[in-house]
């Protein structure tokens, strides 16, 4: 009789530990979103280790790797410096709907900057794209403004083209930030 209950609950705990994990499509978007403003808190302190640790890997790797990266990172934003640039906020919105493509949780998350540029504010409106390959719970970000999610697309097709990127609209200035 031992053996028989021995048995079962054998049987009982290899099928529970079997059972896939419920994905909690709530809770992936708010990690998203909290991850997604850590970026943003990285970009507006110029810290470019962690603005890099949240880039997508395979567009780090396109960059030549990590220092590379973040070496590329810093000369913008000495090449900004000289050109009177600097970002003062950089406000994260909510994410859309969260979709499962090719093996990565994808959702997209605008962004709006606010940027002195030469003495005046200027708001630049821009979408994110959002991967995770851990069911949610690390974030990569791909921002969408720069190159467009045409071109985003034809390089990582691992990208779904259901993702909701909102066009990028034109600067729009402020006021004079004197």
């Amino acid at each position: 009789m031992k053996c028989i209950y021995l048995l079962a609950l054998v049987q009982f705990s290899i099928g529970s530990s079997c059972q896939s994990k419920k994905i909690d499509r709530n809770d992936m978007s708010l990690k998203a979103k909290q991850q997604a403003i850590k970026l943003a808190v990285s970009l507006i302190n110029r810290k470019a280790d962690s603005v890099i640790g949240f880039h997508y890997p395979k567009l780090v790797e396109m960059w030549g790797g990590k220092l590379q990266a973040i070496a590329s990172v810093e000369k913008s934003w000495l090449k900004n410096d000289v050109d009177s640039i600097k970002i003062i906020s950089d406000s994260i919105g909510d994410p859309s709907k969260i979709i499962f493509f090719k093996g990565q949780y994808q959702c997209t998350i605008p962004q709006q900057m606010i940027m002195s540029i030469k003495n005046q504010k200027v708001a630049v409106e821009s979408t994110l794209v959002a991967l995770s390959m851990d069911e949610g719970e690390t974030w990569y970000f791909i921002d969408a403004a720069n190159d467009g999610f045409k071109k985003i697309k034809s390089i990582f097709p691992e990208i779904s083209t259901e993702l909701e990127v909102a066009k990028q609209g034109r600067p729009k200035i402020l006021n004079n930030s004197n």
